[in-house]
């Protein structure tokens, strides 16, 4: 970190609001500011938005800013009501339409106060400030100051030779600007904003959102009130903040938002205002968003599909992943594996192109770490798909050798000339036999090295043997259809809400008999795409051919028998037979043919 940054960092942290004036900055949590840059010698142009409405009459008064003294030049400090470019000598280079004024870079920070003080309008303004890198050094290979964070108003990029247009780079960068915004003003005790954005629901049926909170003042934000008008539909709610937000203008947090139900399905425009904050009534401006009613509400399950192998050592991985996410998520959590040169193989192609073993993808169009996919698969569901889908499986007859899979799909809108297809994959599991041998790299590793391994799962193959033996596969792909989809298996005319049914027949002849041996565990994952686009829409889960519930079959769990389910075997690890209960990992074989892994403890 360069040291001039590091320093205004901490007299940034010092600096406390006092009276009426302020120091704005979007660095909320007093971070040392770190450097971004292009590594080019050129012009910069960086901005903030100032658009929250307790801003709105206060005045900029002037910016401080940490640039580098060695190798830049012209620095000035400016402000705009939208964010422009003109030509000047063949280039195109920033044009604010309210003021700008030199400066000069001292011991590494500029500071300008403007002549006179502008006042911020309702709709807020941009402030920000330019320099020119004349030199690459150390310092201005990366001279912008910035700390941590994705606020879309945090930071705004031009520059003259890399970033050619105007764009808000906080998202892509994962960066604010660090900048000081001085300001003056009469600033309100308490007040706080709602960011709605899109919230959705079922026709008649009570729905909530996860929104933003922006707080509008210096006091720190424990719970708020609100009242909201979605057409001619209004309430009032109370919601406690996931985590209290700090005491600064700006500062934001994450509450849930309850609406009450309304009745139609379409699109209606909300209205919602804070009333309270922490208990205390107040008077805050409004903001908008948007309420999108349906006649019901997908349960978005993202597939994950694994490649793996017995003999791939680094497989473990993707191993402790599916079982784990399965504790956590149960039957929300859908995922085929398609193993490779083993007794389990896949026979035929696969969905995704992989390079190296173990992969994974989630929805066939991103390709996963499998150590980071107990939060990537978190962000696949952060979206209502278009459509639902829930599938059924029953034996064709008594001789056991078909099974058929019937799939019913839905969808939230009306469309016309669509293309929905539905494709279906058969999977086993329960699969175990002592001769298979898992190779494992992990052994002998520690939590340390291997931080994601940290559960009852992963800490199994750090403490096991390079070659286990006695594992239980689960979502072994057995066999499946064109992964493109039946054409014409949805109709071309949907209707929302209304359901669209399917069949599709798997015969177990020629199917390998090493993922036939669990029989009354064999179950249908339907999946449903857009023929068009190929785009993935939603996955699930059929019960299994035996009419249990799809459940969680994996990890270690404690195993309440009933009735005359009993114990038939028990094995370690490494599949040698216990007559009695051994500390560490058991297997356990049931009358009824379950299986699972149970954790004794010394």
């Amino acid at each position: 970190m360069n040291k001039f940054l590091y320093a205004l960092g901490l007299a940034l942290a010092a600096t406390a609001a006092h009276g009426a004036d302020i120091d704005f900055t979007y660095n909320f949590g007093d971070a040392a500011p770190s450097g971004w840059g292009t590594g080019k010698a050129e012009t910069y142009d960086v901005a903030v938005r100032l658009d929250n409405p307790s801003f709105a009459g206060a005045r900029v008064k002037g910016i401080r800013v940490a640039i580098p003294s060695e190798g830049t030049a012209d620095a000035s400090a400016w402000l705009t009501g939208e964010l422009k470019l003109k030509k000047q000598n063949g280039k195109n280079v920033n044009a604010p339409d309210i003021d700008s004024k030199s400066g000069t870079i001292t011991d590494g920070v500029l500071e300008i106060s403007f002549d006179t003080p502008y006042t911020i309008p309702a709709g807020g303004c941009y402030v920000g400030y330019s320099f020119t890198v004349t030199d690459v050094n150390q310092a201005t290979e990366a001279p912008v100051s910035t700390v941590d964070g994705t606020d879309p108003s945090g930071l705004y990029l031009h520059t003259s030779r890399t970033k050619l247009r105007w764009g808000a780079a906080s998202e892509e960068l994962g960066k604010v600007s660090a900048m000081t915004v001085m300001l003056e003003g009469d600033f309100p005790e308490r007040a706080a904003y709602i960011t709605l954005g899109t919230a959705q629901g079922a026709a008649g049926k009570e729905f909530s959102t996860l929104a933003t909170v922006v707080n509008g003042a210096m006091e720190p934000i424990e719970s708020i009130g609100y009242a909201y008008k979605a057409g001619d539909y209004s309430g009032t709610g109370m919601a406690e903040l996931a985590a209290d937000i700090e005491g600064r203008i700006g500062a934001s947090g994450k509450a849930r938002i309850y609406f009450d139900a309304i009745d139609a399905t379409g699109n209606y425009p909300v209205e919602i205002r804070v009333t309270s904050v922490n208990g205390k009534s107040v008077d805050c401006a409004a903001t908008e968003g948007t309420a999108e009613i349906y006649a019901f509400l997908p349960v978005n399950r993202p597939l994950v599909e694994e490649y793996t192998g017995l003999w791939c050592g680094y497989c473990p991985r993707g191993y402790m992943a599916l079982e784990m996410m399965k504790e956590l998520k149960g039957n929300l959590f859908i995922a085929a594996a398609y193993h490779n040169g083993d007794p389990m193989s896949w026979d035929g192609k696969t969905p995704n192109y992989v390079s190296g073993f173990p992969a994974a993808y989630i929805n066939r169009s991103t390709s996963v770490n499998l150590k980071d996919i107990f939060t990537d698969w978190d962000d696949f569901r952060k979206f209502i798909p278009e459509g639902d889908v829930e599938v059924s499986v029953e034996w064709t007859d008594d001789s056991h050798k078909a099974i058929r899979a019937t799939s019913t799909s839905r969808f939230i809108k009306d469309h016309t000339g669509a293309d929905y297809r539905v494709s279906y994959l058969l999977v086993a599991d329960n699969l175990s036999d002592p001769k298979w041998i898992q190779s494992n790299y992990f052994s002998g590793g520690t939590i340390e090295e291997y931080p994601y391994m940290d559960n009852e799962i992963g800490r199994m193959f750090l403490e096991g043997g390079e070659k286990m033996t006695g594992l239980i596969f689960n979502d072994v792909a057995v066999a499946g259809t064109d992964f493109d989809g039946f054409p014409g298996s949805i109709p071309a005319e949907v209707v929302a809400g209304e359901s669209y049914t399917h069949s599709y027949v798997f015969s177990l002849d020629g199917i390998p008999e090493a993922v036939l041996t669990q029989p009354d565990y064999l179950r249908v994952i339907a999946v449903i795409c857009d023929g068009r686009t190929g785009k993935f829409l939603n996955s699930n889960s059929s019960a299994y051919t035996s009419g249990k519930p799809f459940v969680d079959m994996s990890g270690v769990q404690a195993v309440e028998t009933a009735g005359e389910v009993v114990e038939t075997a028990r094995y370690t690890l490494d599949g040698r037979r216990l007559d009695a209960p051994a500390a560490g990992i058991n297997i356990i074989r049931y009358s009824d043919g379950s299986v699972r892994k149970v954790m004794v403890r010394p």
